[in-house]
C-alpha cells in the first residue's frame, strides 16, 4: 500500500499468482518458507522478531534465504533430522545441561 501497489502488481514483482497474494493479506495462507526471501526482499525489512536464541537464529537464517530444512542441511553439510533438532532447540538445551 505504501508503494501504491495494486496486488497483481505485487504478485508480479514476487513471482506470484494475485491469489497468493490476495490470500497473504487476508490470512488464508502464509508465504511458504521458499518464498519468505522474496517477501523480506520485498517489504525491504524482516517483519519477524528478532531472534533471541540459536533455534530461532537459525530459523531466521533459513527465512531469509528461502530455504527448507532440507536446503539448509545440504548447504551445511549435516542431516536434515540435525537442522530440525536445532530449531527446536533441543541440542542446544542438552549441551547447556551436559557443560553443567
Amino acid at each position: 500500500m505504501d508503494r501504491g501497489l495494486l496486488q497483481h502488481e505485487v504478485a508480479e514483482e514476487m513471482g506470484v499468482c494475485a491469489w497468493t497474494v490476495i490470500n497473504w493479506e487476508t490470512g488464508e495462507t502464509q508465504p511458504a518458507v521458499h518464498r519468505l526471501h522474496r517477501v523480506i526482499r520485498f517489504l525491504g525489512y524482516d517483519p519477524f522478531p528478532e531472534p533471541i536464541c540459536f533455534a530461532e537464529e537459525v530459523l531466521a537464517l533459513r527465512r531469509s534465504e528461502g530455504l527448507t530444512q532440507r536446503e539448509l542441511a545440504r548447504r551445511l553439510r549435516v542431516d536434515e533430522g540435525t537442522v530440525r533438532f536445532w530449531e527446536q532447540a533441543k541440542y542446544w538445551s542438552y549441551l547447556t545441561l551436559v557443560d553443567t
